[in-house]
């Protein structure tokens, strides 16, 4: 195994969060947005029902769900199912589609998480190979009966990992294009940053910071302001989406410190003439607070961790938290053993 699950499962949180924060750092007038979706939020929501074992979370969370719904946010809500089902694809399917009918979304807005989720289970495998896993989530999609966006967009992906990178940027380019100039086109904005995080990732899947650096290029001199507007604010989504895959792929310890230091880092004291964003100011917090409500990287670890331990079996892993630096060694049964006693 190149990386222990727990490795894994920081790395795919961590990242998540680190490629929100990017986002949110390069273009800090969305942050300060009051209509910014934040599914941040709901991930954690979901992996702290998961832990204490239920089967979802509170009923209040459907209320709670950011408005606008994308099947993109809906992906980021399902990370946590995902890494706890990645053994079992069929079970996360299921999963998946129970939270749909308690959010009372449709299976097409579900979609996106359950090509997440395939590939999240592909990966925490160790058996994704860059060119071929979007056949093989293609090969899924086309068992359900209508065709949908997804797919095209994902043909299209295929298409782009054997173009170079600027044949690949003017594609991207043209199909954000499209969308503006035919408002029917929208639609294709909602399952985008999910196509464009699996690009990004299956491009550089050995670097965390280029993949993310390469979905940033992909939005590099493209207006997103008019798409953030009026649809959900697909930059902060695919640079999460990009964060959670690569983070899953490299583990906690291909994310580079100097990225993970970001997750401290607060706002710029903004413009006097912009009122709405005075409270990010007063509130003196990091972007880590802002947009997934947890106060630090060491916080979101010990969620992490205790997460780990309800899907290896442990009982109310809750009361049995565990120190940060606490070191925890997951293996299978009889492959670690005592070692010989001397004398």
């Amino acid at each position: 195994m190149r990386y222990t699950l727990l490795s894994r499962f920081q790395g795919s949180f961590l990242g998540a969060a680190l490629g929100e924060v990017f986002a949110a750092d390069r273009d800090a007038s969305d942050l300060q947005s009051s209509a910014r979706p934040s599914w941040g939020k709901v991930a954690i929501a979901q992996m702290d029902a998961l832990t204490n074992g239920h089967a979802s979370p509170s009923p209040e969370l459907t209320q709670q769900l950011p408005q606008p719904i994308s099947a993109a946010g809906v992906a980021i809500a399902l990370l946590p199912l995902a890494l706890f089902y990645h053994e079992d694809a069929e079970q996360f399917s299921q999963q998946a589609q129970q939270r749909l009918v308690q959010w009372q979304l449709p299976i097409e807005t579900g979609m996106g998480g359950l090509v997440l989720g395939q590939s999240i289970g592909v990966i925490l495998r160790e058996q994704c190979q860059p060119l071929e896993l979007i056949p093989r989530l293609l090969a899924s999609l086309d068992q359900h009966p209508q065709p949908s966006v997804l797919a095209r967009q994902l043909t299209q992906v295929q298409e782009w990992l054997t173009e170079d990178a600027i044949a690949s940027r003017f594609s991207v380019h043209k199909l954000f294009a499209d969308a503006i100039a035919n408002p029917r086109e929208l639609a294709l904005m909602e399952t985008a940053p999910i196509a464009l995080a699996l690009y990004a990732f299956l491009s550089t899947p050995e670097a965390f910071s280029l993949s993310l650096l390469r979905v940033a290029q992909l939005f590099h001199g493209f207006d997103t302001h008019g798409l953030n507007s009026h649809h959900l604010g697909i930059w902060p989504l695919a640079a999460c989406l990009t964060g959670a895959l690569s983070g899953a792929y490299n583990g906690r310890a291909g994310l580079p410190q100097d990225w993970r230091n970001r997750l401290r880092s607060e706002p710029e004291p903004p413009d006097s003439k912009n009122p709405a964003s005075e409270h990010l100011v007063l509130e003196n917090r990091s972007y880590l607070t802002l947009l997934w409500e947890v106060e630090s990287e060491t916080e979101l670890l010990e969620y992490v961790h205790r997460f780990i331990a309800a899907w290896s079996g442990m009982h109310n892993p809750i009361q049995h938290s565990l120190p940060p630096k606490t070191l925890v060694t997951l293996a299978a049964p009889q492959i670690i053993r005592p070692g010989s006693r001397l004398g």
